[in-house]
């Protein structure tokens, strides 16, 4: 016998293919305000000589948290050499303009200004 009521458990199909989807969230993007110059209004944000300070200042710090001995991820004090090579490369390229790190990001597409 069927009970009169036909919201009983055992009548409904809840097999998870069946069920219905439920719609996805609305997600609203916050962005902050960037315009401390105008490169926002071009489309970009980082220009060859912004990507230039932030790799050497990467490479830097990666350099010396691997070649100081009380660094937790030391590997070995050949490490400084590297960190005194990025400071050199730096160095000459303030004299002479030529950087191989600028002419790479230059290839990928970032702009001079």
């Amino acid at each position: 016998r069927r009970d009169s009521n036909s919201h009983v458990l055992r009548h409904w199909n809840l097999n998870p293919a069946c069920l219905p989807i439920p719609p996805l969230p609305q997600v609203t993007l916050i962005i902050p305000n960037l315009r401390y110059n105008n490169n926002f209004e071009m489309g970009y944000f980082m220009t060859i000589n912004n990507a230039v300070n932030a790799m050497a200042g990467f490479f830097v710090m990666l350099s010396l948290l691997l070649g100081v001995e009380g660094s937790p991820i030391f590997q070995s004090s050949y490490w400084l050499w590297f960190t005194a090579f990025v400071g050199l490369n730096l160095f000459q390229s303030s004299f002479t303009g030529f950087c191989p790190a600028a002419m790479i990001f230059k290839a990928m597409g970032l702009k001079e200004k």
